[in-house]
């Protein structure tokens, strides 16, 4: 069974990184894309 502690971060992972993607800043800075 997944830790509760786990899936949130999960979930809060993919929250952040679709709000990075929105603005594209964050995805830029650290993740180095084609889009960039």
């Amino acid at each position: 069974m997944v830790s509760f502690l786990f899936l949130y971060n999960f979930i809060k992972y993919l929250i952040e990184f679709k709000n990075a993607e929105k603005y594209g800043l964050i995805v830029c800075s650290t993740h180095l894309i084609k889009k960039c």
